[in-house]
């Protein structure tokens, strides 16, 4: 299966290889996402095709994603009001979520 995405070698940027665009976001990044192609590139690869590394790599993009949304619940539960964070991690578990069922 062909690889659609590279990481920086500092880990910092990921960038599509199939529209050519550089994200710097670390969600992004944790969750191999393109923002312009809207897709996750580990989900273009068949279940099949996927070795074991591959899932153990999804394994921790999902971890990561629960420990922010984990934290921004606590940030709330402390008084703070992030809307902007709310959002940015309700839309990253939804994509999260729908790929995983396409």
């Amino acid at each position: 299966m062909e690889i659609t995405y590279t990481i920086s070698a500092d880990g910092t940027a990921i960038t599509c290889r199939r529209c050519g665009l550089v994200s710097y976001h670390p969600m992004d990044i944790a969750t191999r996402y393109c923002g312009n192609c809207h897709v996750f590139h580990d989900a273009l690869q068949s279940p099949d095709a996927r070795s074991a590394d591959a899932l153990l790599n999804e394994v921790a993009r999902l971890r990561k994603a629960l420990n922010a949304a984990c934290h921004a619940l606590l940030s709330y539960a402390h008084g703070n009001s992030a809307p902007d964070l709310a959002l940015e991690v309700a839309e990253m578990i939804e994509s999260t979520l729908k790929a995983g069922i396409e």
